[in-house]
């Protein structure tokens, strides 16, 4: 997975969160169960820092998703995961 690219159709999205700052807690944010794709943009810019592939979110699971540093001797930065309650 790349970790930049340009987002080329970047009407088709619907942002779940705008102009969220660095270090900055979103709180839980309730979504449908199903596949996401999860992309982070650098403020005012369509390059995308971030980008999940697909995510499978199900129904009554509570999730934590973290955006992370990259990793030793990467330049990928990435997102974690976490299931808060099955």
């Amino acid at each position: 997975m790349s970790s930049t690219g340009l987002v080329h159709d970047y009407a088709a999205f619907v942002p779940a969160l705008e102009d969220s700052s660095f270090k900055a807690n979103s709180g839980y944010l309730e979504v449908a169960a199903g596949d996401y794709q999860v992309r982070v943009t650098l403020a005012n810019i369509l390059t995308v820092a971030i980008d999940t592939g697909t995510l499978t979110l199900e129904d009554g699971k509570v999730y934590s998703a973290i955006a992370r540093d990259p990793a030793p001797s990467s330049s990928d930065f990435g997102v974690i995961l976490l299931t808060d309650r099955n």
